[in-house]
């Protein structure tokens, strides 16, 4: 699966795994090596996540119900408990990339889940 902004067409994640329940979630990258680019999470009915026991550091998209970005923090650290925007309900995860390396996202984006090959 694949995470794509409908404003740009730009893939965003070419990787994509979805974590909907309350285990998913907590475990997520906790513990993992750096994965290779494209790779993100998506963590569906939660606004709020945790960097314990990570072994790099996260950028976070935080998104509506309706994947619409919200807000965002970048190169959070391992041991951190960001605060998400108000009206977050899902977050994308990735692991944290150069500034000029960053997809180019802005608030009120429209990310959408696009099935199909990595490519």
């Amino acid at each position: 699966m694949n995470i794509i902004n409908t404003r740009t067409g730009e893939r965003i994640v070419s990787n994509l795994s979805i974590r909907s329940n309350h285990v998913e979630r907590f475990i997520g990258f906790m513990g993992r090596r750096k994965p290779a680019d494209g790779c993100g999470m998506l963590f569906l009915g939660t606004g709020r996540v945790h960097t314990c026991f990570m072994r790099f550091a996260l950028d976070l998209y935080y998104l509506s119900s309706s994947l619409v970005v919200v807000g965002w923090h970048f190169g959070v650290p391992p041991f951190r408990f960001p605060d998400p925007p108000e009206h977050s309900r899902n977050i994308l995860e990735l692991p944290s990339a150069e500034s000029s390396a960053r997809p180019d996202v802005l608030l009120n984006d429209q990310l959408a889940i696009v099935l199909g090959k990595k490519q």
